[in-house]
C-alpha cells in the first residue's frame, strides 16, 4: 500500500489517511481468524542515491508500523526498499550518500524503538480492542486511538494514539472500579515518559479521562519537520493502563 501526498493534503492529513487505511485492512472480514500483514508499504522515494529522500519518511513508516501493531496485525508494515540497492539497512553504517548526514531516514531505528516498548508485553494474552467494545476508547478530537487488551486474567490495556493537535484527552469507559497504573512511552525513542503517568482511581461509573498534553509536550523535537529531521514527533504516544492489585 502506497499512501502519498495528494493535492491540498497536509502532512497531518497524510498521517491520518495512512492510519485509517491500515486500520481498515485490519478490520476486513475477508481475513477473519487469520494473521494479516501489509507486506509492501511506502511512498515513491528515490531512483538514484543522489535523489533527495521523500519528505514523508520516516514519519510515514512510523505511523504505519504503530497502527499495524495496535490494530491487531501480525507485524509492522514492511518498507518497500529496505535492504535493496537504495535501502537504508545495508548502507546506513557507511560513509557517503546513505550516511546519516545525507540520508536522514532511519526506519530501522523506529523498529528498534518499537521492540523496546513491546518486549515486556505478552502477545498471547492480548487481543485487539474492536471499536465499540468494552472497555471503550473515545478521542482525542481529530485523532485515532487503538488498543490491545487482556481477554482474561488481570486487566491490562496497551494503546497507541495519534493526536495531530498535540493536545487532547482519551476517555476510557467500561472499566471495573478500582485503582490503575497509567504509564506513557515515547514511540520514537522507545523510552518511558516517567513524569506523565501515575496511579488513577476509577469510580463506580467505570470511566477514566487521560490527558495527553504532558506526554506529547515532552516529545516535541528540537529539529523542525520536514526539512531537517523529517521526524513529526510529539503527535503520537503509547500508553499502558494496568489494574493495581489491592
Amino acid at each position: 500500500w502506497y499512501p502519498r501526498l495528494r493535492n491540498g493534503m497536509t502532512y497531518d492529513d497524510a498521517w491520518t489517511y495512512t492510519v485509517d487505511g491500515i486500520a481498515a485492512f485490519s478490520a476486513r472480514g475477508l481475513l477473519d481468524h487469520q494473521p494479516r500483514l501489509i507486506g509492501e508499504f511506502g511512498s515513491p522515494d528515490r531512483q538514484t542515491p543522489e535523489d533527495e529522500p521523500s519528505t514523508l519518511y520516516p514519519t510515514l513508516y512510523h505511523m504505519g508500523a504503530w497502527a499495524a501493531i495496535f490494530s491487531g496485525q501480525a507485524g509492522t508494515v514492511m518498507d518497500w526498499d529496505d535492504g535493496k540497492e537504495f535501502g537504508e539497512l545495508r548502507w546506513r553504517a557507511q560513509s557517503g550518500a546513505f550516511d546519516r548526514e545525507h540520508y536522514p531516514v532511519d526506519n530501522a531505528g523506529q523498529v528498534r524503538a518499537m521492540r523496546t516498548i513491546l518486549a515486556p508485553l505478552d502477545p498471547e494474552r492480548l487481543r485487539p480492542l474492536p471499536p465499540g467494545a468494552q472497555p471503550r476508547l473515545e478521542g482525542p478530537d481529530g485523532g485515532r486511538t487503538f488498543a490491545l487488551a487482556t481477554s482474561a486474567g488481570s486487566f491490562e490495556l496497551h494503546g497507541w494514539v495519534l493526536c495531530p493537535a498535540r493536545r487532547g484527552t482519551i476517555t476510557i469507559s467500561g472499566l471495573t472500579p478500582g485503582r490503575y497504573r497509567l504509564t506513557f512511552d515515547d514511540p520514537w525513542l522507545g523510552r518511558a515518559i516517567a513524569s506523565a503517568g501515575g496511579e488513577r482511581e476509577v469510580g463506580a461509573d467505570g470511566a477514566l479521562a487521560i490527558s495527553l498534553d504532558a506526554a506529547l509536550a515532552l516529545m516535541r523535537p528540537e529539529q523542525q519537520f520536514p526539512r531537517l529531521g523529517r521526524l513529526d514527533r510529539g503527535k503520537d504516544a503509547v500508553f499502558h493502563l494496568v489494574a493495581v492489585a489491592r
